[in-house]
């Protein structure tokens, strides 16, 4: 989803709540995880529409997406 130079700047933010930058980031992260995800959109899981919902720093916006290890951003809900 990014550049491995962009992955490797965020890397030090491991674990910090993920928002897309823009919708059409949000559809590529949803197309990459939601979508492969038995959890998805589809089964009823209402992770993406709380992003959209709540700002980042509010306490209900969803600690599931983050950014990951490797600097990618990730869903810890998601099930394969």
């Amino acid at each position: 989803m990014y550049t491995k130079e962009h992955a490797d700047l965020l890397k030090p933010h491991a674990g910090r709540k993920w928002r897309p930058a823009n919708g059409f980031e949000g559809d590529v992260f949803a197309d990459n995880v939601c979508a492969s995800c038995t959890k998805g959109p589809a089964h009823g899981c209402m992770i993406a529409m709380a992003t959209m919902a709540f700002d980042v720093t509010d306490d209900a916006y969803p600690a599931d997406w983050q950014i990951g290890s490797d600097g990618l951003p990730t869903c810890t809900a998601w099930e394969g």
